[in-house]
């Protein structure tokens, strides 16, 4: 799994976190029952905090207390939705235009056709 929002924190479903203080390319293989594996690249060490709590709420409030609240979301953003889509320029103004003209709400499009 990748991710272009990374966040270096995870909660498991046994009210398990792990908050990793790295902030190069990394690893996490969650699938085992009851091993976890880690890996980052071009590290010699990793370090970050391990929390427990009885509840996920608890766990989650843990973690804000560790490594701070998120700055709140800006108001435009509940104004519609953000379309992901790709196939090239023409193929996306294309289904921009045809969800315009159905009325969707949209605050923004994000074309990931972009190489580089």
């Amino acid at each position: 799994m990748t991710s272009y929002a990374p966040a270096a924190s995870y909660i498991t479903n046994k009210q398990r976190g792990l908050l990793f203080d790295q902030n190069n390319i990394g690893y996490a293989d969650f699938t085992m029952e009851t091993t976890s594996r880690v890996l980052y690249w071009h590290a010699t060490a990793i370090s970050g905090t391990i929390l427990s709590a009885p509840t996920p709420l608890e766990l989650a409030q843990l973690v804000s207390q560790t490594r701070g609240l998120m700055k709140p979301l800006p108001e435009w953003l509940s104004k519609g939705c953000i379309v992901g889509i790709v196939g090239g320029q023409k193929f996306v103004d294309e289904k921009y235009a045809f969800m315009k003209s159905l009325g969707l709400p949209m605050v923004g499009l994000w074309m990931q056709d972009w190489v580089g």
